[in-house]
């Protein structure tokens, strides 16, 4: 459920990295991610799937920093309130030409 639309910039440093698979045969990469998050340092579990998870094949490793464009998603919580914070990769930022 993604309560925010707008993609933001993140320097993220994985944790231990998970492959898997959905019965669809998409493949995704999920790892708990330290960033820092208005203002504070704070653990968040990062989920990269489909293109994203062949862009970052190979360059996501346990606690090597890299920068990604994620969107903020929240996890549907009991009774229908908001639940927990998750990121959602979506780019690899590029840098603006001069």
């Amino acid at each position: 459920m993604i309560m925010n639309a707008k993609a933001y910039n993140f320097t993220v440093v994985p944790g231990s990295v998970r492959t898997t698979t959905s019965s669809t045969g998409t493949k995704s990469f999920r790892t708990r991610v330290t960033t820092t998050l208005r203002g504070r340092q704070v653990e968040r579990t990062l989920v990269a799937s489909g293109k994203m998870h062949a862009a970052l094949k190979g360059q996501l490793r346990k606690g090597r920093e890299i920068s990604l464009r994620c969107l903020i998603s929240h996890v549907p919580g009991e009774d229908g309130k908001r639940g927990g914070e998750y990121l959602t990769a979506v780019a690899i930022p590029q840098p603006k030409a001069a």
